[in-house]
């Protein structure tokens, strides 16, 4: 009976600790690595699992990442949108998106161990935008995809309509 639970507790702290194991491998030239994603949608919530990926740096500055699908590889090409603020962080993580966007906007979350050799190439392809602004808010009306909204316009400013003051006519 002892044996019995031993084993069983055994395995179940293998389970655990197979899933805390992140892969990572960068190649001697740097220009190819392995490393895990995470996928994210306009909003930046998490809307899948954790996947290994393979990726090459291409020369236009974009990322060829591929993905295992049951017994099939998909390929695809993404810029570097960003780089995600991670004080005291075992990973550094970076924003993706599709060079060909997605209908539904969505994104990959990259993430490496910050003491990783890709990341000096992965910051030089990198933009210096701010992560707050890449996903839309849901409660900041600000945010809403509006298309009769003007960036030009604003809101708290009166409008002028040259009878001498400044105030509004009726």
């Amino acid at each position: 009976m002892l044996w019995t639970v031993g084993a069983f507790v055994a395995c179940i702290l293998m389970l655990w600790g197979a899933s805390r194991i992140e892969p990572h491998w960068v190649s001697k030239d740097g220009g190819r690595f392995l490393t895990t994603c995470v996928p994210i949608d306009r909003l930046g919530k998490v809307i899948g699992r954790r996947r290994e990926i393979r990726g090459a740096f291409l020369d236009n500055g974009s990322l060829m990442l591929s993905q295992r699908h049951f017994l099939r590889q998909a390929h695809t090409e993404w810029q570097i949108e960003a780089k995600a603020p991670a004080p005291r962080s075992a990973k550094v993580v970076y924003v993706l998106r599709p060079v060909v966007p997605a209908a539904d906007g969505s994104k990959l979350l990259l993430r490496v161990p910050a003491k990783s050799e890709i990341i000096p190439a992965l910051d030089a392809r990198s933009p210096t935008t701010a992560i707050h602004d890449l996903f839309d808010d849901p409660d900041d009306p600000d945010d809403a995809d509006d298309p009769d909204d003007d960036p030009g316009d604003d809101p708290d400013e009166d409008d002028d309509l040259g009878e001498g003051d400044g105030e509004r006519q009726r």
